[in-house]
Parts: structure tokens; C-alpha cells; sequence
């Protein structure tokens, strides 16, 4: 089988550096996770015992839906797909771009790429469910849209000599929780929470240190920490701290474990741990999201990066392995079509992810007798051009 290359789902994980001067602030707390009774994500056993963990573990059907692709509707870099009851809105590099869920038919760019007036710099690739908005920001100021493109919410986030928040979430309709990450090993703060105005409400300390070669050099790490929300329930994992968190009245309640063991990054070298080789075999995990039965993740080592599952009900960990390939997705047994990599969970309990057109090309053209039964609407996609839009997938999961 070609070796899939999935190749925008997930971006290379790295830092850029920037020298800064420094200063900082503190107050909050955090619980630790010592409750042994948490349940606890297996990461040594889920690798040794990795197989190609089928869909129909924790699903039950799936649906493709193909962006149309005109020069207006072209996805570009590492798009987020976000899907609503009606709509599938594209978060990408410099553009927010709305189709029809349904048909995917091209409906609209929303928001102006610039620097003039209610016009945007950057893509925050952030949609709140509760509202439809998706949220884009100025050098000044953040941005709700709705899906013809209007202004319905603006809102600040602390930006001061302290304070960085470098992804955040709604708690509220008026307060926000942010990342403020560690980029320098002397910050002293992890979480912020604040207002529309941008003024701090609370913050939470990083109690942690760690090993940095320049002192005054700022490494700000890709997907360092992730914030989802799930039915208004909010989680916060960190990449190099081993707990998950669930966020209640602004505090930070432990709700399981990914146990690494000796594989894991020590909090204290995750900036001088920063070569390929120097962390061939340990283990990186990433919270994907949070549903009612699972939690879903992702564990890099040795350069490649494997799906997993964790069952509450169980408390068993499943990790997918595929075969010649760097990225991992759950083997599609629901219909015998490319395997499935999530991005996120709905509030519909589904999982949102997609494939790339030459992915899809690619598979047809090495499986035809796979090919040939397929139901026709996924036959259809055989027609697909390498230069299309990707294909969307949305997968209803078991109650």
C-alpha cells in the first residue's frame, strides 16, 4: 500500500525562537493528580499491543462530504475543518471559507485577510459551537464571525509583559480561559482567565521549571497544550505534563492519567529535548478531544504519529498502527474506504477529520478490487483531481 502522506491533518512539530526580554506575574493553584483511583491511559502498554484499531470500535457510520473546488474555494495550509447542522466551515492560513454540509457547495468567504480596518491579520482556527462563530484576529483586537462574514463579537486577551495567551476558549459568554505557555522556563503562570476587555480574572501558576541553553531566547512550541470543549465542559491537557484536567469554576480538576512511564519527556527538558534524535523514542501525547465514552489522542515517537482511544467504560487504551506510514489513522471497517484520522469532536457526538485528493487517488489506484465495492457515492470519488479540495469526514459515534 502507498505510503499515505494525510499530509496538511497534522503540521511538523517545532518552535521558533525570538529574544525577549523578560518579566512575569503570578497567583492561582492547581490540584495535583495524585488520586490513584483517576483513570489512567496505559501509553507503554497501548504502543506495545498497537494494531489496526478498526472504527467500528467506538463508531457506527460515516459520511464523506466533497468541498467543491473553484478558484474562490481553494483550501489552503493546514486547514481545521469545524461542522455545524447546516454548514462545514474551513479555518486555514489567511482564510475562512463556509460550504454547504450537505452538498459542499462553495457558499462564501467570510472575514477580509489585511490590515485595515475590520479587516484580519491572523486565523485563530477557533469555532464555538454554542454560537457558530468562528474567530479571527487583528493586531489589537479578536473577532467572532458568523457565517455571512459579520462582526458579532470582538473581545481582547491580556497582552502585557507577562501574559501571552497563544490559544484560548470560551467558558462563557462574557469570560475566557487561555494557554500562557513556558517559553523562556521562568514563567510563572500556565492558565489565564479573563474578559471581553481582555482584564485578568484569575490565573493559575505553572509550579514546574525547566532547562533552557539561552535564558533569554522565547520557544514557543507547537500544540503545546490543548483546550476543548465538550457540552460545555471544558479540558485542558498539557503535551509534557501527564494529567488531564477538567476546568471547574476557574480552577483545574484532575480527571485522568496518560502514563508514559520511562517514555515519557520530563516537564525540565521539553526545550533542550528539541532534536528528532534526541527524542527518537519517547513519547509525546496530545489530547485530540473529549466525548461521553472516549478520549481520543495522539502519541508521536520515532518520527510517527499513532491515533488512540481510550474507553471510560472499560479503561481500556487502543493505539492504531497501519502499517508503512507516519501518520496513523483508525482502520475504516464501516465501509472499507481510507483509514480515519479525527481532528475533533462535535457536541452531536461525532468526529470530524479528512482526507487529501491525492490520498484518495492514490487508494483507488492500489485497491481496485476494494474499489469495486464501494457503495456509489464513494465510487464517485474515484474522479477526484490531485489538485481538489479535500474530502471531509464526519463519523457518528456509538452512544
Amino acid at each position: 500500500m502507498k505510503r499515505l502522506k494525510l499530509s496538511t491533518q497534522i503540521s511538523v512539530i517545532g518552535f521558533f525562537t525570538i529574544f525577549l526580554t523578560y518579566t512575569s506575574c503570578n497567583s492561582g493553584s492547581e490540584k495535583k493528580a495524585d488520586d490513584s483511583s483517576l483513570p489512567t491511559i496505559d501509553l507503554m502498554e497501548a504502543y506495545d499491543n498497537r494494531a489496526e484499531v478498526p472504527l467500528s470500535a467506538f463508531a457506527e457510520s460515516i459520511e464523506y462530504v466533497q468541498l467543491e473546488t473553484i478558484e474562490e474555494s481553494l483550501v489552503a495550509k493546514v486547514p481545521v475543518f469545524q461542522v455545524s447542522d447546516k454548514h462545514i466551515i474551513v479555518s486555514a492560513k489567511n482564510q475562512v471559507l463556509v460550504f454547504d454540509k450537505k452538498s459542499g457547495e462553495f457558499i462564501r468567504e467570510i472575514g477580509t485577510y489585511g490590515e485595515g480596518p475590520e479587516e484580519y491579520k491572523y486565523v485563530d482556527r477557533y469555532f464555538n459551537e454554542n454560537t457558530g462563530y468562528t474567530y479571527v484576529r487583528s493586531t489589537k483586537e479578536r473577532f467572532g464571525l458568523n457565517y455571512e462574514g459579520t462582526i458579532v463579537e470582538r473581545f481582547k486577551t491580556p497582552l502585557d509583559d507577562s501574559i501571552f495567551v497563544s490559544n484560548y476558549i470560551h467558558l462563557n459568554d462574557s469570560s475566557f480561559v487561555g494557554f500562557h505557555g513556558n517559553y523562556n522556563c521562568l514563567q510563572k503562570n500556565k492558565l489565564v482567565f479573563f474578559n471581553q476587555k481582555g482584564e485578568i480574572i484569575k490565573l493559575i501558576e505553572n509550579s514546574q521549571g525547566c532547562e533552557i541553553e539561552d535564558p533569554n531566547s522565547f520557544h514557543f512550541l507547537w500544540k503545546e497544550a490543548e483546550l476543548s470543549k465538550y457540552r460545555n465542559e471544558v479540558y485542558f491537557k498539557e503535551t509534557f505534563n501527564d494529567t488531564l484536567y477538567r476546568i471547574v469554576n476557574m480552577g483545574l480538576q484532575p480527571k485522568a492519567v496518560f502514563n508514559a512511564g520511562n517514555k515519557g519527556i520530563p516537564y525540565e527538558k521539553r526545550l533542550v529535548l528539541n532534536k528528532p534524535e534526541e527524542k527518537q523514542d519517547l513519547f509525546e501525547a496530545r489530547l485530540i478531544d473529549v466525548t461521553q465514552n472516549n478520549i481520543f489522542f495522539l502519541l508521536s515517537t520515532k518520527n510517527q504519529f499513532f491515533n488512540g482511544v481510550f474507553d471510560k467504560s472499560t479503561g481500556e487504551a487502543l493505539l492504531s498502527d497501519i502499517g508503512r506510514t507516519e501518520i496513523h489513522g483508525f482502520v475504516n471497517d464501516l465501509d472499507n474506504f481510507l483509514p480515519f484520522a479525527p481532528q475533533y469532536a462535535t457536541d452531536n457526538n461525532q468526529l470530524v477529520g479528512y482526507i487529501e485528493a491525492p490520498d484518495v487517488l492514490a487508494w483507488f489506484k492500489e485497491n481496485p478490487d476494494k474499489a469495486a465495492q464501494l457503495p456509489a457515492n464513494l465510487k464517485k470519488l474515484g474522479e477526484i483531481k490531485a489538485d481538489d479540495n479535500p474530502v471531509v469526514m464526519i463519523v457518528d459515534l456509538k452512544d
